[in-house]
């Protein structure tokens, strides 16, 4: 379970972002990171149930900077990363 946002590049919205005080890539990353909550929302109703705490700790490991250090950071391949993002979220999600 892994989901991949693409992160543009829009010069224009750049300019206008930092003229407002915000960065473009914050801004996009922020709103990345709520799509994924809201798609996991969706995909997984057994996350309702979940406590805050654990719910936060579903999103820390469902994020594209957790994914990026196992793969970049970590060096691990693709099919150890998808195990381990998987176990992980099976542990919090079915209390195993």
């Amino acid at each position: 379970m892994f989901l991949h946002y693409e992160y543009g590049d829009d010069n224009d919205n750049d300019k206008n972002d930092r003229q407002a005080g915000t960065g473009s890539r914050t801004g996009r990353a922020s709103s990345s990171q709520r799509q994924l909550r809201k798609d996991l929302d969706d995909w997984l109703p057994e996350l309702k149930r979940l406590t805050s705490q654990e719910r936060e700790m579903v999103d820390a490991i469902a994020s594209f900077e957790h994914w990026n250090r196992l793969r970049e950071h970590q060096k691990l391949n693709k099919k150890t990363s998808t195990r381990l993002v998987t176990r992980l979220m099976h542990r919090i999600i079915l209390n195993d």
